[in-house]
């Protein structure tokens, strides 16, 4: 009796528990097998398992024990499963980008912000289930790496601050990002390197250098500063980027023609496309957006043509701008690159 009485407290913790797992499954497929699975499983339950049970019981005590083990691993690899696709993950992040962290290590991911995606592989099938926020300007997200250049060096998530949402237009000039003709906040958290005039006064060269985290005179008399973004902004009288415009990096995202002379202080004003959008591309055009398109679309553009984007588009920037490898170099990237916000 105390053996049917704990399998009485089984099955009803199974009742509960399993519905449960298959809501949980059909919010994250949204297709109609898991539904049907659930409708299966409650006219099962109000036939209150009479036939399994009886079944269940005409096996020996060893093949008892050995099913219940085999239904709880189940159960437990089910509930394990939607954890890990819907809810929480754990990754291995490189932080470097966005804080003082120079080594990856280990976090804990939070897919409930943005929510979990679906198809992240192919944009034009790609969506997102049971998010509980949008992505906005100065989110710390994480972002696939692999999906987002197709290699990645040693770690496959990186942490990149959100510059730019889709439809908005991004300009670099100086070292100072503006978006929509507005100042970036997210100029607010980074450094970069610049250099300072030489008619600077005294006064007010002794007055950058304090608020720079590195500076160096070079032969010629130049003052190189590593500084704060938002205290160049301040002193932009007397300090400029240390890469001169039209001056063309080749490290660039755009494609070299000769007509986009970018470089990753002075580029733009760019367009972040949005799902949907058409673009009658000229040649400047072909040249800004030819990288990407062909990335994440799978698709060549030329001139003369139209192309309808299939995917809304970020801008990433880091604060620690110097030595990392963001949107300025890689392009601007799709939603499915975006894994979550960093917490």
């Amino acid at each position: 009796m105390k053996s049917q009485s704990t399998l009485a407290r089984a099955f009803r913790c199974t009742n509960l528990i399993l519905p449960v797992l298959m809501v949980a499954v059909w919010i994250k497929a949204y297709t109609a097998i898991p539904m049907l699975a659930l409708v299966a499983y409650v006219y099962i339950s109000r036939r209150r398992f009479d036939y399994l049970r009886r079944r269940f019981w005409t096996l020996s005590r060893r093949w008892r024990n050995a099913a219940s083990w085999v239904v709880a691993g189940l159960c437990a690899a089910l509930a394990a499963h939607v954890t890990l696709t819907c809810f929480v993950t754990f990754a291995y992040v490189d932080f470097s980008a966005v804080g003082p962290d120079t080594e990856p290590r280990w976090t804990v991911i939070n897919r409930l912000h943005y929510g979990a995606a679906r198809h992240a592989d192919d944009v034009r099938r790609y969506h997102r289930t049971h998010a509980t926020s949008h992505i906005k300007r100065g989110d710390v997200a994480i972002v696939d790496m692999w999906q987002a250049t197709g290699r990645h060096d040693g770690c496959r998530y990186k942490a990149f601050r959100i510059a730019a949402l889709p439809s908005d237009t991004i300009a670099i000039s100086g070292g100072l990002t503006s978006v929509n003709s507005q100042p970036s906040p997210t100029d607010l958290h980074a450094t970069d390197r610049f250099r300072m005039r030489k008619y600077t006064p005294v006064a007010d060269r002794r007055a950058i250098i304090r608020t720079a985290t590195h500076s160096m005179v070079d032969d010629e008399g130049e003052t190189d500063l590593t500084m704060p973004v938002s205290q160049a902004r301040l002193w932009k009288r007397y300090v400029y980027s240390k890469v001169p415009a039209n001056y063309p990096d080749r490290r660039m995202f755009v494609h070299h023609n000769g007509i986009l002379l970018w470089n990753g202080q002075n580029l733009g004003p760019m367009l972040m496309p949005h799902k949907g959008l058409t673009m009658k591309m000229n040649h400047t055009l072909t040249e800004a957006y030819r990288t990407i398109v062909a990335r994440h679309e799978g698709r060549t553009i030329e001139a003369g043509t139209t192309h309808t984007f299939a995917a809304d588009y970020y801008w990433l920037t880091a604060d620690n701008r110097p030595d990392a490898i963001d949107s300025r170099f890689v392009g601007p990237v799709p939603e499915s690159c975006i894994v979550a916000r960093e917490d």
